[in-house]
This record gives C-alpha cells, sequence and structure tokens, in this order.
C-alpha cells in the first residue's frame, strides 16, 4: 500500500535533516518525524482526544432521545447537545431547522474543528507512522484513501478546505503545511458544510420532519436499540484490544517501524 507520496517517496524520505517547521516560519517543508517531545505532551493530546470519542459514542446511543419532534419540539428534546456530543452531519441535519442559525455554526463549528489540532499534532509528530495509524482505523477503503493522500500532495489547500476530516488533519501536520495555513483553510472548510447542510435541511424540511415524526413514535424502542448496539460495538473493542487508547498506544511502534517500500 502507497503511503502519502510525493513522486511516490514517503515523507520521511523528502524532509531535511533538521525538524523542519512547525510555526508559521519557512516553508511548507515535511518536517523529520520525532515523536511527543515528553510524556505530558503526547498526554496532552491523547485525553482530548479520547474524551471526544467517548462524547461521539454517547450521542450516538443516545440520538433517539436527543431528536426534536415536530409536533412538540421543546419536548425532552436537546439538539445543541446532540450535535455537541456526536457532529455527524446526519445529526446536523436532522437538528438544524429546529436551533437558531447563530447557535448551529457556533455549536457544531466549535464541535467538527475540536479535535482537529490533536489530529495535526499526531501528523506532525508521527509523519508516515501516523498516517499508517490514520488509515488503519479509517472506515474508509484502502483505494479511497489512497486517493484522498494523492489529491493531497497536489492541492492541499483544497482537500483541507474541502474535507478537514481527521486523516486530513494527519496528512496536514505530517506534510508541514503551515499552522496558520491548515487552520484558515479549515474554518472556512467547516463554516460553508454548515452552510450547505443549512441550505440543504431547508430544502428537504418536510422530508427531514417525517423522519423526524416516525423517531418521535418509536423513540424508547429505538432509543434501546442505539444504546444497545454502541454498547456492543465498544465491548467488541475492549476485547479485541482495539480500543482508541490501544490504537494509540500502537503510535509510538508504528513510528520505529520501517515503512512498506513502494512497487516497483
Amino acid at each position: 500500500m502507497d503511503r502519502f507520496t510525493t513522486d511516490r517517496a514517503t515523507i520521511s524520505d523528502v524532509t531535511s535533516d533538521g525538524p523542519g517547521p512547525t510555526d508559521d516560519a519557512g516553508s511548507d517543508t515535511p518536517p523529520k518525524p520525532v515523536g511527543p517531545p515528553s510524556r505530558m505532551a503526547l498526554t496532552a493530546v491523547v485525553i482530548p482526544i479520547i474524551a471526544l470519542v467517548v462524547a461521539n459514542n454517547v450521542g450516538n446511543a443516545l440520538t433517539p432521545a436527543l431528536l426534536p419532534d415536530p409536533s412538540d419540539p421543546s419536548r425532552s428534546a436537546n439538539p445543541l447537545l446532540l450535535i455537541a456530543l456526536s457532529p455527524a452531519m446526519r445529526n446536523q441535519i436532522a437538528v438544524v431547522n429546529y436551533v437558531a442559525p447563530a447557535l448551529f455554526l457556533l455549536v457544531a463549528g466549535l464541535r467538527l474543528l475540536a479535535p482537529d489540532p490533536f489530529f495535526f499534532q499526531l501528523g506532525r509528530w508521527y509523519g508516515d507512522a501516523g498516517i499508517s495509524w490514520m488509515e488503519k482505523r479509517s472506515a474508509l477503503a484502502g483505494n479511497v484513501l489512497r486517493e484522498i493522500e494523492r489529491w493531497f500532495t497536489k492541492a492541499n489547500v483544497v482537500v483541507v478546505c474541502i474535507a478537514p476530516n481527521n486523516l486530513v488533519c494527519v496528512l496536514a501536520g505530517a506534510s508541514g503545511m503551515r499552522r496558520s495555513t491548515f487552520w484558515v483553510a479549515n474554518v472556512v472548510g467547516t463554516i460553508g458544510r454548515l452552510l450547505l447542510i443549512m441550505w440543504f435541511a431547508d430544502l428537504l424540511a418536510a422530508q427531514i420532519d417525517t423522519v423526524l415524526s416516525w423517531v418521535a413514535d418509536y423513540r424508547p424502542w429505538l432509543l434501546g436499540i442505539s444504546v444497545v448496539a454502541v454498547a456492543v460495538v465498544g465491548l467488541r473493542q475492549l476485547r479485541s484490544g482495539n480500543t482508541e487508547l490501544e490504537q494509540l498506544r500502537r503510535l509510538e511502534h508504528d513510528r520505529d517501524t520501517p515503512p512498506d517500500q513502494p512497487e516497483t
């Protein structure tokens, strides 16, 4: 499998002997991955990521209880809490018509941006190992991942603007993208995404309300199913040693493992 490549050379192949830029000074040269400067620094990045994963799982489990009821929007629903816990696009589309636009942009925007600095820093610290780690934990198919990586080498700012997801944030950090460039593209792309969701949800308001009404009619059953489903997935990850904490622990080992040689 190809790593994040520039003319089929991995990030580590094109780095200079120095540590590379870690701020806004200099060019976008891929920094030499040296790992976190201390255990405390790594902990300061790992804990927020784990906390956000837990919040996302809680939001997924409680989604039926937090979605609004079109016949009674105030009925024990909390759409802002839902998108603060789990900012999945389906949740944003479901609740945006029941939230003040300014509040929606603020809460959803901050929640979408929350994990980005931590994944960016992992990319800066771990380089190719961080990218391989993201590939293993991603739900995307290998060909899709490689296509994203290929496009990133050609138009990194555009990719960050269009799809500022966790993988792209790691790619940005590993590639040496300036923090200011990363954040401008990230914020612009996030706001643009939310504005499109607002437009789309307004266009399909009737259809969205139909789905929300169905959820409200079967709320207790759907809540039980979602809680059990999230719990089962969590237990399977725990038993297989594939929890977020275990995946993060593998990063240090992966950084010291020689990358796969590119195919000839």
